[in-house]
């Protein structure tokens, strides 16, 4: 079973909220640590079943929100932007690193890859022995303009922006996030290989040929390039949006799972995956967890 313990980190009139996922039975020293940023759109609680698989194979994961997005920590995702991304990034890098000693790895999805490769520029990320990225966004110009259907990018630099615009079912400030991305240059691929210019860690890169909304040549061409990424793992029957199958999305999980242990060598052994009676009674601790920690954080 799962043990969930409930963390909060509170800096520059933020909160930020966390939860520590490890076996029950075992001594925190001992495990390797995954830090998992959530993807946009996604809050901690879509990572548990992710986690729950780590967990079954002796990992500590440290799943949490981003501020001024979904979920348990300050602020809205109207104002979302990737420089917000960042900052709660490198706040959880400093956590994780001020409290635990063992092995740390980080799994960042979607356009948090993005967020994670610019993170690597920072002594922070030293911490980090391996770092994987999970479908990553890499032109964020061209998958944030195909999910809207209008070119936000080019309305700001024509001097006529949109100031409002729905992202996946969320009313974002257009105006903010774009200019962020336009002025801390997150926008191209050339973005992307000038930050690899400048990281030192190993790479794990899962990328899937069908993705809709990342050009997989892309991801292809730039991480076969970088001297240190470790293995492209390829998902043929992956999309973007992973929870729309769910078988494969287990299978997804599995893939990703067997990857880590191999690249760092956890205990030369095959891995473990929960059945579906463990799934749903360890999904009953999470609710339980959720619940509990919201009534925390309102103060009651």
């Amino acid at each position: 079973m799962i043990t969930i313990e409930p963390a909060q980190i509170e800096v520059a009139g933020h909160r930020i909220q966390l939860a520590i996922d490890r076996p029950k039975s075992a001594q925190t020293e001992e495990l390797p640590v995954i830090v998992m940023p959530p993807a946009f759109n996604k809050t901690m609680r879509d990572y548990f079943l992710l986690s729950l698989y780590f967990v079954y194979n002796d990992f500590l994961v440290i799943r949490y929100d981003n501020v001024n997005h979904l979920g348990r920590s300050s602020g809205s995702i109207y104002d979302f932007n990737l420089s917000d991304c960042l900052f709660t990034l490198e706040q959880v890098t400093a956590f994780v690193r001020d409290r635990f000693q063992s092995r740390v790895s980080v799994l960042a999805t979607s356009l948090m890859g993005r967020v994670m490769l610019r993170h690597l520029r920072s002594p922070l990320a030293g911490i980090y022995e391996l770092v994987g990225l999970l479908l990553p966004v890499v032109n964020v110009e061209h998958t944030i303009n195909h999910i809207v259907g209008i070119d936000l990018f080019e309305r700001e630099r024509a001097g006529d922006p949109v100031i409002e615009v729905d992202i996946l079912g969320n009313r974002v400030r257009a105006e903010r996030f774009v200019r962020d991305v336009i002025q801390q240059q997150y926008d191209s691929v050339t973005s992307v290989m000038d930050d690899l210019r400048h990281a030192d860690r190993d790479l794990l890169v899962f990328a899937a040929p069908k993705d809709e909304w990342v050009r997989y040549d892309e991801v292809l061409s730039l991480f076969s390039r970088y001297e240190r990424t470790q293995q492209m793992v390829v998902l043929e029957n992956s999309s973007h949006q992973l929870d729309r199958n769910l078988v494969a999305c287990k299978q997804l999980f599995r893939e990703v799972v067997g990857s880590y242990m191999r690249a760092i060598d956890v205990k030369k052994r095959d891995p473990r995956f929960p059945s579906f009676r463990e799934i749903v009674a360890n999904s009953r601790i999470d609710r339980a967890h959720e619940e509990a920690d919201s009534l925390t954080v309102a103060g009651v």
